[in-house]
């Protein structure tokens, strides 16, 4: 078979979307009237709570200090829901995690479905980036974390997204178009052996115009979308700010050298700095591709004196008006990302 027909299938049957169903937990509903609610006020309430699916329902009278709760009446594996309602003077019903009038069945209905389908934490918690708990944030982040274990220099881009992506647990999905971009000749030059999975992917993909970008759909798992650049508000990026300090993070870069530099191609002289500091190297080639940048065309030289590591990179950047930046990738391991010094 041929081989690039092959990876093809193989990312077919990858970015397969399974789903199975499940029997929706049982949730039963006690409202709790406040003093001053209407005698037959609750007859609305118990029609709208039938129509978005609930059967069981008790009425009466609150008490002082009586407040919404919801109980898993059931167990972790297979959770039974009792929730606790106050209705209130003014016709509104107050739940954990939300006030609805008795017009607003579809935001009622959606509150029912979040909560069986993601549980009680689901309905209060507060959620970050791509819309995630911090607990779900967590968990892609460590599934991102594995280290890549083989080379990606020279080698097409689309076939190293699809090694990637084969390598994890978390399910893929691409969109039409970023199908298309992701299965051009493009070819990756940078080594991403040994950085985690999530960094690697995403800059593998970048150079193509496209990110890498967490998504679940309420009720169902998550999975990583690949788009283009411009259809994500917000996507993966390619390393972290370090938690540390640079010196700490890396202590190689700041060790100081007597250097001199004479008229040298800027990639000889960062390869060389590279293999003393021992750590990746990315370019931000979408940066330098803007601002017609081509570090192969550009001699440095820098005269002799004694600098740190850190220094000397960054002046021998300045004059393909280049910058770094110290990053962590997924895991916590080191890089430097080389951009243009304009956006």
């Amino acid at each position: 078979m041929n081989p690039m027909f092959r990876t093809y299938v193989a990312l077919c049957l990858l970015l397969g979307m399974t789903s199975c169903a499940t029997a929706a937990p049982r949730v039963e509903f006690e409202l709790l009237t406040e003093a001053g609610f209407p005698l037959a006020g609750h007859q609305p309430w118990l029609k709208l709570l039938q129509s978005v699916g609930v059967r069981n329902i008790r009425i009466s009278k609150a008490s002082r200090g009586d407040r919404p709760a919801i109980d898993n009446v059931g167990s972790a594996d297979a959770p039974s829901y009792r929730v606790t309602g106050l209705l209130r003077v003014g016709n509104k019903l107050q739940l954990e995690g939300g006030t609805f009038r008795a017009t607003d069945q579809a935001g009622l209905a959606r509150w029912l479905e979040k909560l069986q389908d993601d549980g009680i934490a689901s309905l209060t918690e507060p959620t970050g980036p791509f819309g995630l708990s911090a607990k779900r944030l967590v968990a892609v982040s460590e599934a991102l974390a594995k280290p890549l274990a083989f080379s990606t220099k020279d080698k097409p881009c689309y076939q190293t997204a699809v090694k990637i992506a084969q390598g994890l647990t978390l399910k893929f999905q691409v969109d039409p178009v970023a199908k298309r971009l992701l299965k051009s000749d493009e070819v990756f030059t940078d080594e991403l052996q040994g950085l985690s999975s999530g960094t690697a992917l995403a800059a593998v993909i970048r150079p193509l115009g496209l990110v890498l970008v967490p998504h679940r759909e309420q009720g169902q798992e998550m999975h990583l979308r690949i788009v283009r650049s411009g259809d994500a508000k917000e996507s993966w990026p390619i390393g972290w700010p370090p938690q540390h300090s640079p010196g700490k993070t890396l202590p190689d870069l700041f060790r100081s050298l007597n250097v001199e530099i004479d008229d040298t191609p800027l990639p000889d002289a960062l390869a060389a700095i590279k293999q003393r500091v021992n750590v990746p190297f990315l370019f931000d080639y979408n940066s330098m591709a803007r601002q017609q940048i081509e570090p192969e065309k550009i001699n440095v030289t820098l005269p002799r004196k004694k600098s740190f590591y850190n220094s000397i990179v960054r002046d021998l950047l300045r004059q393909a008006k280049l910058k770094h930046e110290l990053r962590v990738d997924d895991a916590g391991k080191p890089f430097l990302w080389i951009a243009s010094l304009k956006p």
